[in-house]
This record gives structure tokens, C-alpha cells and sequence, in this order.
């Protein structure tokens, strides 16, 4: 049985519009999600900073015990969301591990700094700020 040309043309110009849709598609989802990635990025970079800036008015006057509590008090930091660790003994000993990144904490965090996702679906940004001639490790995340 032969197909007719109509038939024929109808079927060829369905498969290239079903191809360019599909590829309009992809490429929006990729675009808005690295624009939605950016913008998280963004915010937590200047989440980070104003750790350290917290961080590098207290640390140096407040004992750790106090420096905790304080860092649990501040809803600016976001809390939940923020793991600070001293970089300076071998183990990384953390210093403040918020109720959402105990899983971070207790795995292993990748050593260099910049953006990933976790499992649980969280974008944290990793960062090294020298505070007071000591080197920590601050996380937070989103």
C-alpha cells in the first residue's frame, strides 16, 4: 500500500515541528534553570559574607560557647541552614551545624569551595574566609 504525498508531507512536517518544540523546550528549562541557579548562588554568597562579617566581629571577643548561641539566635544567617567549620586541625572541626545540614556535616563535604546540591535537594555554597588569622569553612545553604 502506498501512502499518498499529503499523508506523507503531513507526517514529515508533524516529526520536524514535534523535534523543534521539543528542543524549544529543553532549551527554556535549561536557560531558566541556570538563571533560578544564579540567583541562589547570588543570595548565598552574600549570606556567606555576612557570616564572616558576623563572625569576624565575635570570635575574636566572645567565647565559642557564646559565638553558638549567638549564631542560633541570628534569623538573618538562617540558622538551620548554616554549618561553620575551623579549617585550621586536621578533622575540620565544625563549630555550628544548623538542624538542616547535620547530614552535611556528618558526611563528607567536598574540600574545594564553590556551589553543589545535595541529595536532599539543598544548593549550598562552600567558602574559606580567613577570620582573625584563622582559616574557617562556612556553608550555607538553601
Amino acid at each position: 500500500m502506498r501512502i499518498s504525498i499529503r499523508a506523507r508531507l503531513t507526517i514529515w512536517f508533524c516529526a520536524v515541528f514535534f523535534c523543534g518544540v521539543t528542543a524549544l523546550g529543553f532549551s527554556s528549562y535549561l536557560t531558566v534553570r541556570a538563571s533560578c541557579l544564579r540567583v541562589l548562588d547570588n543570595e548565598l554568597s552574600i549570606r556567606a559574607d555576612g557570616v564572616e562579617g558576623f563572625l569576624n566581629e565575635h570570635i575574636a571577643r566572645l567565647p565559642l560557647a557564646r559565638v553558638q548561641h549567638e549564631i542560633s539566635l541570628h534569623n538573618a544567617l538562617k540558622p538551620a541552614y548554616l554549618a561553620v567549620q575551623s579549617s585550621e586541625s586536621p578533622v575540620g572541626d565544625t563549630i555550628f551545624c544548623g538542624t538542616d545540614m547535620a547530614a552535611i556535616c556528618a558526611g563528607s563535604v567536598p574540600k574545594q569551595a564553590g556551589s553543589f546540591t545535595t541529595s536532599q535537594q539543598l544548593r549550598v555554597l562552600a567558602v574559606t574566609k580567613t577570620i582573625h588569622g584563622a582559616l574557617y569553612r562556612i556553608l550555607v545553604a538553601n
